[in-house]
Formats: C-alpha cells, sequence, structure tokens
C-alpha cells in the first residue's frame, strides 16, 4: 500500500511538470511573434534599423515536435507505470484474497478444534458426572447392604441367644422330667430284673446250687451270667412278637472263653418247636459273653445249663429299657432308632 501511494505522488509530479512545461513554451513562442510584429512596425515609422531576433518557426515547430514527444513519452511512460501500478494492485489483491482465505481456512481450523475441544471436554465432564453418580449409587448400596447385613447378623444373634435361652430351659424341664420318669423306670426295672432270675432261671440256679458249694460262685452271680447269656441270644431274636405266648427252654453249653459248645431244646412237651427253632438260630449268631469268673463257668456248665424263653416277658423288659433309653436320649438331643436303640438295650443288659 506505500508503495502504491509513492507511486501515484510521483505520477503526480510528473503531470505538473508536463503542464508547467507545455505553458512555458507556448509563452515563448508567443512572445517571439509579438516581437516580430513590433520590429516591423518600427521600420515604417522612421526607417530605422533596429536589433531585432527572428525566430525560426521551424526551430519552433521542431521544439513543438519535440515537446509532444516528450509529452508522449511521459504519456506512455505513466501508461506503463499505471499497467504496472494496475498489475502490482492485481497481485496485491489476489495476494490479500488468497491470505484472506488462508486466515479463513486458519480460523475455521481453529474454530473447528477449539468445538472439538469443547465437545471433548463436554463429553469427558458428563462421563466424570455419570461415575461419580455410579460411585454415589455404589456406595449407597454398599452402605445399604452392609446395614442390612449388619441388622440381620443382629437379629440372627437376637434369634440364636433367645432359641439357646429357650433350648435351655427346654432342657432342663425335660431332664427334670426325664429324672423324675427315669426314676419311676429304674424303681419298675429293679423290681422286674430281681424277680427274672426266680422265673426264667430256676432250673439254672438249681443245677448250679450244688456246684456252687463247692466252688464258691453265687447263685446270683451265675444268674447274672446266664442273664447276660440270654441277652446276647435275645439281641439276635427280632421276631419274637409271632411266638408272644409261647416258652422254649434251650440247654446250652459254653467254652471257657465264651464259645458256644453246644445248645438244644429241652425234650419238655411244654416248648414250642418253632420259638426253640428260632431262638436256636439267634443263639448261633449271637457273640455269647465271656464268664466272669473260673467258678462262675464251672457252676454253669456243670450238669448243662437251662434257659427259658417267654417273648411276652423279654419284650416286658425291653420295652421298659427302650422307655428309659429313649428318654435319655431325648434329654441329650441324640436322633435315633428303634434298631439302634434295642442294640443298646441289649447292651445294657449285658453291662
Amino acid at each position: 500500500m506505500i508503495k502504491t501511494k509513492e507511486q501515484k505522488n510521483k505520477l503526480s509530479c510528473s503531470v505538473v511538470l508536463s503542464i508547467i512545461f507545455h505553458v512555458l513554451l507556448f509563452g515563448f513562442i508567443i512572445l517571439g511573434s509579438l516581437d516580430e510584429i513590433i520590429k516591423l512596425g518600427g521600420g515604417g515609422q522612421g526607417g530605422e534599423v533596429v536589433d531585432a531576433i527572428m525566430v525560426d518557426p521551424s526551430v519552433v515547430i521542431e521544439q513543438y515536435n519535440q515537446l509532444q514527444r516528450q509529452q508522449n513519452s511521459a504519456k506512455h511512460a505513466d501508461t506503463e507505470r499505471k499497467k504496472r501500478l494496475q498489475q502490482q494492485e492485481e497481485e496485491l489483491r489476489k495476494q490479500q484474497e488468497e491470505e484472506q482465505k488462508r486466515l479463513k481456512m486458519v480460523e475455521e481450523e481453529r474454530i473447528k478444534i477449539a468445538r472439538e475441544a469443547e465437545q471433548q471436554r463436554k463429553q469427558a465432564e458428563d462421563a466424570a458426572q455419570k461415575a461419580k453418580k455410579q460411585q454415589k449409587i455404589a456406595e449407597e448400596a454398599a452402605a445399604k447392604a452392609k446395614a442390612e447385613q449388619e441388622r440381620l447378623i443382629k437379629e440372627q444373634a437376637e434369634a440364636k441367644e433367645k432359641a439357646e435361652k429357650a433350648a435351655k430351659a427346654l432342657a432342663a424341664k425335660k431332664k427334670a422330667d426325664a429324672a423324675k420318669q427315669a426314676a419311676t423306670v429304674d424303681s419298675l426295672l429293679g423290681g422286674l430284673t430281681a424277680q427274672q432270675p426266680t422265673q426264667q432261671m430256676g432250673g439254672a440256679a438249681a443245677a448250679g446250687q450244688g456246684g456252687n458249694r463247692k466252688s464258691g460262685a453265687s447263685s446270683s452271680d451265675v444268674a447274672n451270667y446266664a442273664g447276660k447269656i440270654k441277652a446276647a441270644i435275645e439281641s439276635k431274636f427280632y421276631d419274637a412278637d409271632i411266638y408272644r405266648g409261647k416258652t422254649c427252654e434251650l440247654s446250652i453249653k459254653l467254652a471257657p472263653d465264651g464259645m458256644l459248645i453246644s445248645i438244644a431244646a429241652k425234650s419238655n412237651t411244654a416248648n414250642d418247636q418253632p420259638l426253640c427253632e428260632a431262638a436256636i438260630r439267634a443263639a448261633k449268631t449271637a457273640t455269647m459273653p465271656k464268664p466272669p469268673s473260673r467258678s462262675i463257668y464251672d457252676a454253669f456248665n456243670e450238669q448243662g445249663s437251662t434257659l427259658v424263653f417267654q417273648p411276652s416277658l423279654m419284650n416286658v423288659m425291653n420295652s421298659i429299657r427302650l422307655v428309659k433309653l429313649t428318654k435319655v436320649f431325648q434329654l441329650s438331643g441324640f436322633v435315633h432308632s428303634p434298631l439302634l436303640i434295642f442294640k443298646l438295650i441289649i447292651t445294657d443288659v449285658n453291662t
């Protein structure tokens, strides 16, 4: 822009100088013509000869032509200058337009980048807020779950404490009831077991009386051992109900270690043959108790021992023991089955 302004100033100066030069040239020509006319007129008045300067028209014409050439040259130079200025202005305009386009593209790119950055910032901010909200929800859920868990633990602890107190109270009550019932059962059981040797083992006691006097074994010891043998056989005797009201007398002989040597039904018209066969099968599968002492063994096997099987009496004894052991197991909270209790009854008899 500064260069164009300088070029315009130079052009204006050239035009002004050209105009001034033409004015001076025309002034000289006019003055020259007036001088020639005056000189010619003066000669007519007095006939005097005066000094005069003659102007050659060809010179004037030449000067005029030269001036025209100079003017044309100046015009041509001015035209060329204007043309160059116009070209320069056009180039400058194009450069400015290109620069404006470039700046516009740069601005658009800047705006685009700024818009994308703002969008990314908003997305990041939204994601952060969403993550913060989810974290808050998770923390609230965790706190709620923890509170619920603590509540459940507290309720379970309270329920457990109440259950333990109730169980202790119930156990104390059951223990008191069981102790009371056990005392009654023990009283009844003591009476029956005291009568059993005289009712069932009369033959065995009678057979061992003579030997006892010789060996020193008491009749009660022999009867107790005979009761254990009978209990061992009864532990394998599972169908006593079908023989209710029937009787069988067995003659049995054992080795010193308790091994069964022989067993047979006595020849007695009162014996029930099916009951005797069942009792013999039970005796052969049972584990006989070992005699407590040699004297008891000798007294028991001196003339052969007799065992009397009466299922009705057997059921009464087992029922009494069943009631007693059931109460004991209920008191301890042990879950049991009739077969297990029956085996424990046999163990109780053996002991």
